[in-house]
């Protein structure tokens, strides 16, 4: 009897000592209110049931503060049910969009001193599915994904060719700045910082010049790019510029003469 008297009173002093987590929740007036708004959004009311959860998925440590994770989970209705797969991703991005508007840091207000909560994600769940989309606010519908039982990520394909010709578009400005760099003005230093690209064009751009002048250059760019990268692998050397350096390495080999 004493031995487990003992056992308990050291379990008792191991529990004091570390202390018993405090139950965090997000602030109830907060949940009631972005629950009850949603009903209430003509966009998104038809498609889904009345019951709204807030799921703790975690937290994590952060300078001295415990920051929670929510997620949003919604009941799908027949309606939603019956869209394509392609309009559940559209009516995703309707839910976070509305919900955003009115609550856009998505702070829950957790009542626990040094405490974060927020909202992390939405799902809707749908028979067996869940649909799940970031918390997150993006420029263009083609910059949403979501996810579908926390496995395939899904986008239309429609989406999925704007996020082609959004890539496509930003290479291809891209490479027109590219075209427009030269060494004038450059040091060893503003060298190292280039591009493949960018030196490829600074150098095409200096043969341009020395061709209009009359100079004979009988080695590709990429030879002269190779040259360049050696002279400026010693920091001793950044400080000359790069017009003095490709006619010094065009002079000692011989192949840029007029």
């Amino acid at each position: 009897m004493k031995k487990f008297l003992l056992i308990l009173f050291t379990l008792s002093i191991v529990l004091v000592g570390c202390g018993i987590a405090e139950s965090v929740e997000p602030n109830e007036e907060k949940t009631n209110s972005i629950s009850e708004s949603i009903l209430t959004y003509d966009n998104i009311s038809p498609y889904i049931n009345d019951e709204i959860e807030f799921i703790n998925e975690g937290s994590v440590r952060y300078e001295g503060y415990d920051l929670y994770d929510y997620t949003i989970s919604l009941q799908a209705s027949n309606r939603f049910n019956e869209l394509t797969k392609d309009e559940k991703y559209y009516k995703m991005v309707d839910i976070v969009k509305k919900i955003m508007d009115d609550y856009y840091n998505g702070d829950l207000d957790c009542d626990v001193e040094k405490t974060g909560c927020s909202i992390e994600n939405i799902e809707v769940i749908s028979g067996e599915d869940t649909y799940k989309i970031d918390y997150e606010e993006w420029e263009s519908d083609h910059n949403y994904t979501i996810n579908i039982n926390s496995g395939e990520e899904y986008k239309p394909k429609a989406e999925q060719d704007k996020v082609s010709a959004s890539v496509d578009k930003y290479f291809e400005e891209k490479d027109n700045q590219d075209t427009e760099t030269t060494i004038d003005s450059k040091n060893g230093n503003d060298w190292i910082n280039l591009t493949d690209n960018q030196k490829f064009h600074a150098v095409s751009n200096a043969f341009y010049n020395l061709d209009n002048q009359g100079y004979t250059i009988t080695e590709t760019e990429y030879y002269y790019i190779s040259a360049l990268d050696e002279f400026y692998s010693d920091s001793t050397t950044r400080s000359t510029s790069v017009n003095e350096a490709l006619a010094s390495v065009g002079t000692m080999s011989g192949t840029i003469y007029k």
